[in-house]
């Protein structure tokens, strides 16, 4: 059985459709666990409908405390040999379960599928044989994931052993952003492969109000969280030091450019960030595995802050 866990919190607009399309899986042995994460729309009275018409759907209701607190919570109470999450105004093709389950095996394994903007009905919806995929380790796919390659951070379009949250326990933080990009890495080294599918088969919706379209100052949470990484691999898996460092620069290069185009009231910010630029730029100017976007506003630093606050205006 595969756990489905979905964090709602205002999401009456969107929330239907996700529920409709977890619950058209061709892979019917799920439950469907919906966590209220306190909303104040007509969110949970979407989830009561659910339920009454469909009794793989378990609805948890919680004071609002963000969404780590309600995967968590979802995790915590989750029955299923296998978990995997959805946002809630996300949806998944109708084979999404299906195929992934067919790499997805151990307990200690993670399949997943590429993501899409398209829209949901324009998806295809193809076999498990007719679908490409590669298979990597762990640590490899954690470093791919550090270096933002193939695999994404989000902890959707995924499928997890259950044994990979569990021996010891390992949670969402809660009280802080980017809080998918904090427990990847060390998910991620936990697996023994990492089955990709070349595929889009989760679909996602970039909504005006999300937080990644947003000012607000918890967006300076990534340069936390990667610097928590890079101290994290240093502790448990020296070899994705440089792939966690190009991870905490491409954060400050990012926070960098947003302080001077959206956020100049944050100018110690920018120069925290532009040190921690300055300080990794030789290394990872040769690291081939770098990102060309990140290379070059790394050499453009070396003619000073005001060249690299110049550069990120026009990129």
């Amino acid at each position: 059985m595969v756990s489905v866990i979905v964090p709602v919190y205002n999401a009456q607009n969107y929330l239907e459709d996700a529920i409709n399309s977890i619950l058209g899986q061709t892979e019917c042995d799920l439950e469907l666990i919906l966590v209220d994460d306190g909303s104040t729309d007509d969110s949970l009275k979407i989830c009561n409908a659910a339920a009454k018409k469909d009794n793989r759907v378990v609805i948890l209701t919680t004071p609002h405390a963000g969404v780590s607190a309600a995967r968590n919570a979802g995790i915590d109470i989750s029955k299923g040999e296998f978990i995997t999450f959805v946002d809630a105004d996300d949806m998944l093709n109708p084979r999404f379960l299906e195929i992934l389950l067919t790499d997805c095996n151990a307990t200690d394994e993670i399949s997943m599928a590429y993501q899409s903007q398209v829209p949901a009905e324009a998806m295809q919806t193809p076999s498990a044989d007719s679908c490409k995929k590669i298979t990597l380790s762990g640590i490899k796919a954690a470093e791919e994931s550090l270096y933002q390659k193939v695999i994404l951070n989000s902890p959707w379009g995924k499928i997890y052993s259950r044994g990979l949250f569990f021996n010891p326990d390992l949670r969402f933080r809660r009280g802080i952003r980017f809080e998918d990009l904090e427990i990847a890495t060390p998910l991620l080294c936990r697996a023994s492969k990492v089955t990709i599918f070349q595929m889009p088969l989760y679909f996602y919706r970039d909504t005006p109000g999300g937080f990644m379209n947003s000012d607000s100052d918890s967006r300076t949470d990534c340069l936390t969280v990667t610097a928590d990484t890079v101290k994290w691999a240093s502790m448990n898996e020296p070899s994705l030091i440089p792939a966690a460092i190009s991870r905490q620069v491409s954060a400050a290069l990012h926070i960098f450019r947003w302080v001077n185009t959206r956020r100049p009231d944050l100018k110690s910010i920018a120069a925290d960030c532009y040190r921690t630029i300055v300080s990794h730029r030789r290394k990872l100017l040769f690291n081939p595995n770098v990102r060309l976007k990140n290379k070059v506003a790394l050499a453009a630093s070396y003619l000073g802050a005001p060249a690299l606050s110049f550069f990120s205006r026009l990129s």
